[in-house]
């Protein structure tokens, strides 16, 4: 789907250097077993610049639930913070896409963090 959304993006006139990604409901433990793509495979076959991270989080069902944006639904950290981040950096800030997952505070993240975004 993302990319046909890419193409159709393309095809409407949009310069493909103002098209960004975003990864959405990443679940870090299933990237661990390798159930599911890793950041750099899915950049890789979309090849569009990466803009963000959303980790799975039932923060957002609560934040739906409560009919609040994710953003307030907090206090400046979680998932909010993950999407403020994007936000920054739609607007130029220079915050390393690794501080989505950091942000969020998955368990037992640093072994995968070095695997997915070091690179040797």
């Amino acid at each position: 789907d993302a990319d046909r959304v890419i193409g159709l993006l393309e095809n409407s006139g949009m310069q493909e250097a103002n098209i960004r990604l975003v990864i959405n409901r990443f679940k870090v433990q299933m990237v661990k077993r390798g159930d599911m793509l890793t950041r750099e495979d899915i950049q890789g076959n979309l090849a569009i610049d990466l803009i963000g991270i959303i980790p799975e989080s039932d923060e957002v069902i609560v934040a739906t639930n409560k009919g609040v944006p994710v953003i307030l639904n907090g206090n400046g950290e979680g998932i909010g913070k993950v999407f403020e981040n994007i936000a920054l950096r739609m607007n130029g800030e220079p915050i390393p896409v690794e501080q989505d997952i950091l942000e969020h505070g998955s368990k037992g993240f640093l072994e995968f963090l070095k695997r997915i975004f070091i690179r040797n």
